[in-house]
Protein backbone atom coordinates (compact mmCIF):
# COMPACT_ATOMS: atom_id res chain seq x y z
CA UNK A 1 0.00 0.00 0.00
CA UNK A 2 1.96 3.15 -1.23
CA UNK A 3 2.24 6.19 0.70
CA UNK A 4 0.11 8.42 -1.25
CA UNK A 5 -3.21 5.69 -1.18
CA UNK A 6 -2.55 5.90 2.78
CA UNK A 7 -2.41 9.15 2.97
CA UNK A 8 -5.80 9.58 1.39
CA UNK A 9 -7.58 6.59 2.79
CA UNK A 10 -6.14 8.63 6.12
CA UNK A 11 -7.80 11.99 4.69
CA UNK A 12 -11.16 10.74 4.08
CA UNK A 13 -11.41 9.01 7.32
CA UNK A 14 -11.27 12.17 9.18
CA UNK A 15 -13.40 13.81 6.94
CA UNK A 16 -15.94 11.42 7.50
CA UNK A 17 -15.81 11.87 11.37
CA UNK A 18 -18.04 15.03 10.77
CA UNK A 19 -20.57 12.17 9.47
CA UNK A 20 -21.69 10.53 6.35
CA UNK A 21 -20.74 12.50 2.84
CA UNK A 22 -21.74 12.37 -0.52
CA UNK A 23 -18.45 10.99 -2.43
CA UNK A 24 -18.71 14.35 -5.03
CA UNK A 25 -18.77 15.84 -1.73
CA UNK A 26 -15.73 14.08 -0.24
CA UNK A 27 -14.31 15.43 -3.31
CA UNK A 28 -14.76 18.97 -2.98
CA UNK A 29 -14.08 19.09 0.95
CA UNK A 30 -10.48 16.87 0.57
CA UNK A 31 -9.80 18.75 -2.72
CA UNK A 32 -8.42 15.12 -3.62
CA UNK A 33 -8.32 14.37 -7.20
CA UNK A 34 -11.50 12.11 -8.22
CA UNK A 35 -9.98 8.64 -9.23
CA UNK A 36 -7.94 8.60 -5.89
CA UNK A 37 -10.88 9.27 -3.94
CA UNK A 38 -12.19 6.63 -5.94
CA UNK A 39 -9.58 4.39 -4.97
CA UNK A 40 -9.13 4.91 -1.44
CA UNK A 41 -13.18 4.68 -0.55
CA UNK A 42 -12.26 1.07 -2.48
CA UNK A 43 -10.01 0.30 0.00
CA UNK A 44 -12.34 1.73 2.90
CA UNK A 45 -15.48 -0.05 1.65
CA UNK A 46 -13.50 -3.45 0.80
CA UNK A 47 -11.70 -3.36 4.48
CA UNK A 48 -15.31 -3.35 6.29
CA UNK A 49 -13.81 0.53 7.29
CA UNK A 50 -16.52 2.62 6.04
CA UNK A 51 -20.16 1.56 4.49
CA UNK A 52 -22.72 3.32 1.51
CA UNK A 53 -25.92 4.36 2.98
CA UNK A 54 -28.53 6.01 1.23
CA UNK A 55 -30.55 8.39 3.45
CA UNK A 56 -33.89 8.71 1.75
CA UNK A 57 -34.56 11.96 4.24
CA UNK A 58 -31.81 13.93 1.58
CA UNK A 59 -32.06 11.95 -1.53
CA UNK A 60 -34.26 9.00 -2.44
CA UNK A 61 -31.37 7.53 -4.67
CA UNK A 62 -28.11 9.49 -3.85
CA UNK A 63 -25.50 6.88 -2.16
CA UNK A 64 -23.43 8.62 0.92
CA UNK A 65 -20.17 7.27 2.55
CA UNK A 66 -20.13 6.53 6.10
CA UNK A 67 -17.34 5.03 8.76
CA UNK A 68 -18.42 2.11 10.62
CA UNK A 69 -17.47 1.44 13.98
CA UNK A 70 -14.21 0.16 13.34
CA UNK A 71 -13.09 2.99 10.65
CA UNK A 72 -14.26 5.47 13.16
CA UNK A 73 -12.07 4.14 15.54
CA UNK A 74 -9.57 4.18 13.01
CA UNK A 75 -10.03 8.16 12.14
CA UNK A 76 -10.27 8.71 16.16
CA UNK A 77 -6.75 7.14 16.38
CA UNK A 78 -5.61 9.33 13.41
CA UNK A 79 -7.10 12.63 14.48
CA UNK A 80 -5.33 12.09 17.92
CA UNK A 81 -2.15 12.05 16.51
CA UNK A 82 -2.26 15.26 14.84
CA UNK A 83 -4.16 16.53 17.55
CA UNK A 84 -0.73 15.92 19.69
CA UNK A 85 1.49 17.28 16.79
CA UNK A 86 -0.33 19.83 17.00
CA UNK A 87 -0.13 20.44 20.80
CA UNK A 88 3.10 19.28 20.99
CA UNK A 89 4.84 22.31 18.42
CA UNK A 90 2.32 24.99 20.28
CA UNK A 91 4.29 23.97 23.47
CA UNK A 92 8.00 23.70 21.57
CA UNK A 93 7.22 27.41 20.06
CA UNK A 94 6.18 28.63 23.47
CA UNK A 95 8.91 27.31 25.17
CA UNK A 96 11.50 28.91 22.21
CA UNK A 97 9.79 31.84 22.94
CA UNK A 98 9.99 32.03 26.61
CA UNK A 99 13.58 30.15 27.43
CA UNK A 100 15.61 29.71 24.63
CA UNK A 101 17.19 33.12 24.93
CA UNK A 102 20.44 32.49 26.82
CA UNK A 103 23.49 33.77 24.17
CA UNK A 104 26.35 35.84 24.60
CA UNK A 105 25.98 38.79 27.21
CA UNK A 106 25.85 39.43 30.69
CA UNK A 107 22.99 39.14 33.25
CA UNK A 108 21.51 42.27 32.68
CA UNK A 109 20.66 42.09 28.81
CA UNK A 110 19.01 38.74 29.86
CA UNK A 111 17.12 40.22 32.39
CA UNK A 112 15.68 43.09 30.08
CA UNK A 113 14.91 40.59 27.55
CA UNK A 114 12.74 38.05 30.18
CA UNK A 115 11.29 41.78 31.37
CA UNK A 116 10.32 42.53 27.62
CA UNK A 117 8.45 39.36 27.63
CA UNK A 118 6.32 39.67 30.50
CA UNK A 119 8.43 38.44 33.23
CA UNK A 120 8.41 39.57 36.41
CA UNK A 121 11.59 40.45 38.54
CA UNK A 122 10.71 37.17 40.94
CA UNK A 123 10.10 34.97 37.95
CA UNK A 124 13.09 35.91 36.56
CA UNK A 125 14.72 34.95 39.67
CA UNK A 126 13.51 31.70 39.32
CA UNK A 127 14.14 31.13 35.39
CA UNK A 128 17.19 28.49 35.86
CA UNK A 129 14.49 26.17 37.56
CA UNK A 130 11.89 27.11 35.33
CA UNK A 131 14.10 26.23 32.43
CA UNK A 132 15.10 23.05 33.79
CA UNK A 133 11.52 21.85 34.44
CA UNK A 134 10.22 23.14 31.27
CA UNK A 135 12.74 20.97 29.02
CA UNK A 136 12.05 17.78 31.25
CA UNK A 137 8.61 18.12 30.32
CA UNK A 138 9.00 18.64 26.65
CA UNK A 139 11.89 15.97 26.88
CA UNK A 140 8.88 13.37 28.28
CA UNK A 141 5.97 14.20 26.44
CA UNK A 142 6.75 12.27 23.59
CA UNK A 143 7.58 9.02 25.16
CA UNK A 144 4.88 8.83 27.53
CA UNK A 145 2.81 9.86 24.23
CA UNK A 146 4.04 6.65 22.53
CA UNK A 147 2.85 4.35 25.49
CA UNK A 148 -0.55 5.69 25.05
CA UNK A 149 -0.28 5.65 21.25
CA UNK A 150 0.71 1.68 22.07
CA UNK A 151 -1.93 0.93 24.25
CA UNK A 152 -4.49 2.58 21.74
CA UNK A 153 -3.14 0.28 18.56
CA UNK A 154 -3.04 -2.79 20.67
CA UNK A 155 -7.15 -2.12 22.23
CA UNK A 156 -7.72 -2.04 18.50
CA UNK A 157 -5.90 -4.96 17.14
CA UNK A 158 -7.90 -7.30 20.17
CA UNK A 159 -11.20 -5.14 19.49
CA UNK A 160 -11.71 -5.43 15.53
CA UNK A 161 -9.05 -8.01 14.48
CA UNK A 162 -8.56 -5.72 11.20
CA UNK A 163 -6.63 -7.07 7.87
CA UNK A 164 -3.62 -6.08 6.82
CA UNK A 165 -4.73 -3.04 4.84
CA UNK A 166 -6.28 -1.57 7.81
CA UNK A 167 -3.00 -1.99 9.94
CA UNK A 168 -0.75 -0.45 7.07
CA UNK A 169 -2.87 2.74 7.20
CA UNK A 170 -2.44 2.77 10.98
CA UNK A 171 1.11 1.99 10.93
CA UNK A 172 2.19 4.26 8.18
CA UNK A 173 0.06 6.77 9.66
CA UNK A 174 1.79 6.25 13.24
CA UNK A 175 5.00 6.19 11.61
CA UNK A 176 4.34 9.32 9.65
CA UNK A 177 2.98 11.00 13.27
CA UNK A 178 6.30 10.73 15.32
CA UNK A 179 7.07 6.88 16.19
CA UNK A 180 9.37 5.11 14.25
CA UNK A 181 11.49 3.72 17.03
CA UNK A 182 8.52 1.96 18.95
CA UNK A 183 7.06 0.02 15.40
CA UNK A 184 9.37 -2.77 16.92
CA UNK A 185 7.66 -3.18 20.12
CA UNK A 186 3.86 -3.01 18.11
CA UNK A 187 4.82 -5.82 15.50
CA UNK A 188 6.34 -8.11 18.55
CA UNK A 189 2.92 -7.43 19.70
CA UNK A 190 0.88 -8.00 17.04
CA UNK A 191 3.06 -11.03 16.70
CA UNK A 192 2.10 -12.48 19.53
CA UNK A 193 -1.68 -11.56 19.42
CA UNK A 194 -1.38 -13.61 16.51
CA UNK A 195 -0.45 -16.98 18.22
CA UNK A 196 -2.56 -16.24 20.55
CA UNK A 197 -5.16 -16.77 18.35
CA UNK A 198 -3.52 -19.36 16.64
CA UNK A 199 -5.73 -22.75 17.08
CA UNK A 200 -7.60 -20.74 20.20
CA UNK A 201 -11.01 -21.60 21.34
CA UNK A 202 -13.48 -18.36 21.75
CA UNK A 203 -13.04 -18.89 25.32
CA UNK A 204 -9.41 -18.83 24.86
CA UNK A 205 -9.40 -16.04 22.72
CA UNK A 206 -11.40 -13.76 25.72
CA UNK A 207 -9.50 -15.33 28.25
CA UNK A 208 -5.88 -14.20 27.06
CA UNK A 209 -7.61 -10.53 25.46
CA UNK A 210 -8.41 -9.79 29.31
CA UNK A 211 -5.15 -10.37 30.43
CA UNK A 212 -3.36 -8.46 27.82
CA UNK A 213 -6.02 -5.47 28.41
CA UNK A 214 -5.03 -5.53 32.19
CA UNK A 215 -1.85 -4.92 32.03
CA UNK A 216 -2.37 -1.84 29.58
CA UNK A 217 -4.52 -0.49 32.14
CA UNK A 218 -1.59 -0.94 34.91
CA UNK A 219 0.00 1.14 32.07
CA UNK A 220 -2.63 3.51 32.06
CA UNK A 221 -2.21 3.96 35.32
CA UNK A 222 1.58 5.06 34.96
CA UNK A 223 0.74 7.63 32.31
CA UNK A 224 -1.93 8.79 34.65
CA UNK A 225 0.61 9.66 37.38
CA UNK A 226 2.94 10.97 34.81
CA UNK A 227 -0.17 13.04 33.89
CA UNK A 228 -0.63 14.07 37.86
CA UNK A 229 3.01 15.49 38.28
CA UNK A 230 2.76 17.76 35.39
CA UNK A 231 -1.44 18.79 35.48
CA UNK A 232 -1.24 22.57 35.42
CA UNK A 233 -0.13 24.39 37.23
CA UNK A 234 3.01 22.34 37.39
CA UNK A 235 5.31 22.62 39.99
CA UNK A 236 6.85 26.11 40.13
CA UNK A 237 3.64 27.48 38.79
CA UNK A 238 5.03 28.28 35.42
CA UNK A 239 1.82 30.39 33.81
CA UNK A 240 4.07 31.17 30.84
CA UNK A 241 3.26 27.55 29.08
CA UNK A 242 0.31 26.89 31.24
CA UNK A 243 -2.01 26.88 28.14
CA UNK A 244 0.09 24.69 26.31
CA UNK A 245 0.83 22.21 28.52
CA UNK A 246 -2.64 21.57 29.66
CA UNK A 247 -4.03 21.28 25.91
CA UNK A 248 -0.46 18.62 25.60
CA UNK A 249 -2.22 16.99 28.93
CA UNK A 250 -5.60 16.87 27.32
CA UNK A 251 -4.20 14.77 24.27
CA UNK A 252 -2.85 12.28 26.49
CA UNK A 253 -6.93 11.53 27.58
CA UNK A 254 -7.78 11.57 23.92
CA UNK A 255 -5.68 8.67 22.98
CA UNK A 256 -6.02 6.56 25.80
CA UNK A 257 -9.65 6.73 25.52
CA UNK A 258 -10.30 5.84 29.22
CA UNK A 259 -13.68 4.83 29.90
CA UNK A 260 -16.30 7.12 32.00
CA UNK A 261 -16.01 4.55 34.88
CA UNK A 262 -12.36 3.49 34.55
CA UNK A 263 -11.48 7.45 35.08
CA UNK A 264 -13.56 7.80 38.01
CA UNK A 265 -11.84 4.99 39.22
CA UNK A 266 -8.68 6.76 38.59
CA UNK A 267 -9.96 9.80 39.94
CA UNK A 268 -11.17 8.62 43.67
CA UNK A 269 -7.84 6.55 43.85
CA UNK A 270 -5.71 9.88 43.37
CA UNK A 271 -8.02 11.66 45.97
CA UNK A 272 -6.14 9.87 48.53
CA UNK A 273 -2.46 10.67 46.43
CA UNK A 274 -3.59 14.00 46.51
CA UNK A 275 -4.38 14.59 50.23
CA UNK A 276 -0.13 14.74 50.59
CA UNK A 277 -0.32 17.90 48.33
CA UNK A 278 -0.54 20.93 51.00
CA UNK A 279 -1.68 23.50 48.25
CA UNK A 280 -5.35 22.69 48.64
CA UNK A 281 -5.61 25.06 44.86
CA UNK A 282 -3.60 22.88 43.44
CA UNK A 283 -5.37 19.88 44.48
CA UNK A 284 -8.75 21.17 43.33
CA UNK A 285 -7.60 22.34 40.48
CA UNK A 286 -6.13 18.93 39.29
CA UNK A 287 -9.19 16.75 40.14
CA UNK A 288 -11.21 19.51 38.33
CA UNK A 289 -8.95 18.85 35.32
CA UNK A 290 -9.87 14.96 35.56
CA UNK A 291 -13.53 15.33 35.97
CA UNK A 292 -13.70 17.88 33.19
CA UNK A 293 -11.95 15.49 31.25
CA UNK A 294 -13.99 12.36 32.29
CA UNK A 295 -17.51 14.75 31.71
CA UNK A 296 -16.14 15.22 28.18
CA UNK A 297 -15.58 11.90 27.62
Amino acid sequence: MNDRLVHNCSQILCELLKGKIHVNNLIKQTSIYKNYVFEANTILLENKLAIRTIDERIHKQKEFIELTEMGHELAKIVESIAKFNKCYLQLQNKINENFNILEKGNGKVIKNKLLSRGWTNEEIKHYADFALEVDEFRKICPSQFINALFNRYILFLYKFRPKSYVKDILITVITDGLINHFLADLKEQESLITQSFSGASNDGIAKHANQAISKLHENNVEIFRFISEYTPPIQLNNRFITKEAKNLLESFFYVLKPNKEYLSDYIKSCRHFLRKIVNNERRMEMLAFYEELNRSG
